[in-house]
Order: structure tokens, then sequence, then C-alpha cells
């Protein structure tokens, strides 16, 4: 089925802007203009108000819109069936992860679709929260295994896992003394970081997503670092910690992939609204999934590879 006429229109009204709908659709913007106005002599309405560069719907607009985008949703699922009918289910599934989340979630996956769905391609994009930023914006995965700090509207954002940041010491660090268990079912002691703010934090790079999250809870307590030192591996903060180095931060998910040979404490520290930092699987709403992308959809939430 053609319905580039309704597939243009939508866009249009998407964005509200005759350059980025051009844009996105990979024509040349007096080429979308001419097309909308060709749109609206045939029907014999308008479809749009113009104020300046704003392309806002009509009335007539809005119910042409609705319509069109059942039919787009319909022709996607038809396609999409047809696709696994006639491909004997091949295809190919696009997943971005956060790298630190990979071993554990995909050695999960993926051995279990593979055997369903031999015949799809896998791409994995295994990268930093920061870069899989930019790849959702850019719509490039069908799935997105992500900490997220703001959920965006246009996807679907489901609670892989209930995350949070914990703070790192070795079990010689003077620190100890002020560790408390503020209530009997705490599963980690509590510290006031305003004690630590002499000791040497150990922190993520700049880019890093946990260091933005940091960055806010020291604004929010009022705890400036004397003392810094930035690593991104997590893994090799902890072997520091172990050592009586310093103090550090990393995610309870974190906690089961160390190794040390030296013991250390993990506690719970400001509020845990300021801690938490969940793990998303994310996915277009306007996005049909396929049989076999339903299939991973449902191992993955069937999946907590941290409890």
């Amino acid at each position: 089925m053609d319905l580039k006429e309704e597939k243009y229109i939508t866009i249009l009204a998407k964005y509200g802007n005759i350059s980025i709908a051009a844009d996105k659709l990979f024509i040349s913007q007096p080429a979308l203009s001419m097309y909308v106005r060709k749109i609206e002599k045939i029907l014999g309405v308008k479809l749009f108000d113009r104020s300046g560069k704003k392309f806002v719907l009509t009335p007539a607009g809005e119910l042409y819109v609705q319509k069109a985008k059942e039919m787009l949703r319909l022709d996607e699922e038809f396609h999409a069936g047809l696709n696994d009918f006639n491909n004997n289910m091949s295809g190919k599934l696009s997943i971005g992860i956060e790298s630190s989340l990979s071993p554990q979630v995909l050695s999960q996956l993926l051995p279990a679709f593979h055997k369903k769905y031999a015949n799809v391609k896998i791409d994995i994009h295994e990268m930093l929260n920061s870069s899989l930023e930019e790849m959702q914006k850019k719509h490039s995965c069908t799935f997105y295994i992500m900490h997220l700090n703001n959920l965006s509207s246009e996807f679907h954002c489901d609670c892989y896992f209930q995350d949070q940041l914990l703070l790192l010491m070795s079990k010689e660090s003077r620190l100890t003394r002020y560790l408390q268990f503020k209530n009997n079912e705490d599963l980690y002691p509590y510290i006031d970081l305003k004690v630590c703010r002499n000791e040497l934090f150990i922190l993520p790079k700049t880019i890093q997503n946990i260091r933005r999250q940091l960055d806010i809870i020291f604004e929010e307590e009022n705890i400036y670092p004397s003392e810094t030192v930035e690593i991104r591996m997590f893994d090799c903060a902890a072997a520091l910690v172990s050592e009586n180095m310093g103090i550090c931060f990393v995610r309870e998910s974190y906690l089961k992939q160390l190794h040390l040979k030296n013991p250390i404490i993990s506690c719970i520290f400001s509020t845990p609204q300021l801690r938490q930092n969940n793990i998303y699987i994310c996915y277009l709403k306007d996005h049909i999934l396929t049989d076999y992308e339903k299939y991973a959809l449902t191992i993955l939430k069937s999946c907590y590879p941290f409890q």
C-alpha cells in the first residue's frame, strides 16, 4: 500500500516545522510544502494553519491525522506479519544496551531467542548511557536497555530493575564509626555524606550518566568533595576502595560483578529519591512489534538478572 500522503502529513503534524519534517522525510522543504498544498487542494480543506514557521493542525487536519495514523499502523502491522510469513520469521532485532548491563542481560536473552528465531539477525549496540541517549533520539534501535534520568513521551519505558546508588568504603576506613541502621529492615547501613567531605572521592568521568546524578546529589546535599580522582571503570574504583584509598559510588546492580581481594562495605546515603537509578526497557510507542520482537520483550521482562 502506498501511504506516502498519510506519512507526510503525520510527520509534519508531529514536528510542526516544515524544515524539520522535510529532513525527517529526506525530501526538500519546497517539495514538502508543494505536496501539502496539493493534498489540501484535492481534499478541499485546509489541514494546517501557518503561523510563521509553525504548522498547526486545523480541526479537519486533526481528523485527517487521526485516521492517517490508524492507516499507517495497520499498514506496518500487515507488512510485519507478511514479512514473518514469507521469510520464515526472518528480520532484524536491534538492541541498544548500556555496556555494563550487557553481560547479564544478553546471556539470558540471546540463547533463548536464537533457539526460536534462528533466522532473525541480531544487531547489538553496547555503549555508554550518554551515547545510547543520542541513539534513542535518532530512533536507531528497536529496544533500549539503560538507566534513564528522563522518560521520553515518545517511548514505552517499562521499569526492568529498581536500581539505586550505593557508597562503598573499606572495612578499614575511619568512616565506619559513622555507620548506622535507621530501620531494622534496612539491607545497608546509612551514612551522612557530610562526614565524608574530606575523604578522597573516586568519581566516574563527567560524561557518564552516574556522574551527572552524583553532581545533582552533591548540590542538593551541599557537599563539595575536597579531593577527587576520576576513573571510568567502576570495578577499578571499587578495587582502590578495597585498598582503603578512598570512597566511591556504584549502582546496586553492579555489586555481584565485583571480585575484590579485600572486603568492602556498601552504604546508603541521602534520600531514596536522589539515589534511585532504575533500569528501563524502552521502545517507540508507535512501533508495531513483530512476533519475534514481542518474544524478545517477553524474555526481557521475565529476566531480573541482578536480583
